[in-house]
């Protein structure tokens, strides 16, 4: 364990529409140009670069004739859409990292029952017990990540994780008289809290080294492949 304080995956821009040419005209004077759409909004969550305004045609492309004064403008508008090499942010590779590394954990507690989630192996403690205090950092640094998100300090006067090992104590205690079920149900949850908290913390305090991509890596990503390794050797001694 470390101290705390410290998209999915990137898409690509939609393909480009290349080559668009002028439609058989039913007039012999113009050919019309296409209704289009200044797409924004709710893509901005499904696509990383949808706060570009981009333009897509409605129905069959058709371009007017060159000697229109659209036509300069519309053919202007079509690099828009060409495809571009999106350059992965810190923040994006990391959350991208926490989604990849939790379905590893999961991974590697697929078939354990609930003797075996049990067993003190690891100290004094069991899987259930490391599953337990993932979930007590979880918690514990949703406030702070929502603090940045909001511009101010991570930590309110006076709090302090310098001693990590009581604070882990802390929260398999904690969980000590609850079941294996609810523990595991507990961890999708504060998982899925911690990575929305994470989510809204803006792209340019994720850079390495600064304390949101520490609060986040050391309670996703770097936290679940630790523990996740463990448990797999683990059961490679075991046999199970």
């Amino acid at each position: 364990m470390h101290v705390r304080l410290a998209r999915l995956r990137p898409r690509g821009l939609p393909p480009a529409r290349r080559g668009a040419r002028a439609l058989r005209r039913r007039r012999a004077d113009v050919a019309e140009p296409a209704a289009l759409l200044l797409l924004r909004g709710d893509e901005r969550r499904v696509h990383p670069h949808a706060h570009r305004p981009r333009l897509r045609a409605f129905g069959p492309h058709r371009q007017p004739s060159p000697g229109l004064p659209g036509a300069a403008l519309l053919q202007a508008a079509l690099p828009l859409i060409a495809t571009e090499e999106h350059a992965v942010s810190a923040k994006e590779d990391l959350l991208t990292r926490a989604a990849r590394e939790y379905k590893a954990f999961h991974e590697a507690l697929a078939g354990l029952n609930e003797t075996q989630m049990t067993e003190i192996w690891l100290g004094s403690w069991s899987v259930k017990d490391i599953v337990a205090h993932m979930c007590g950092w979880h918690r514990e640094m949703v406030p702070a990540l929502q603090r940045l998100a909001r511009g101010e300090k991570p930590l309110p006067e006076g709090v302090s994780y310098d001693d990590v090992d009581a604070w882990n104590a802390r929260f398999a205690a904690e969980a000590r008289d609850t079941s294996v079920a609810d523990v595991l149900l507990d961890f999708d949850r504060t998982h899925e809290e911690f990575m929305r908290a994470a989510d809204a913390v803006p792209a340019e305090r994720f850079q390495p080294g600064k304390t949101a991509y520490r609060i986040v890596d050391q309670n996703s990503a770097h936290h679940y492949r630790e523990h996740a390794e463990q448990i797999r050797q683990w059961r490679a001694t075991r046999n199970i």
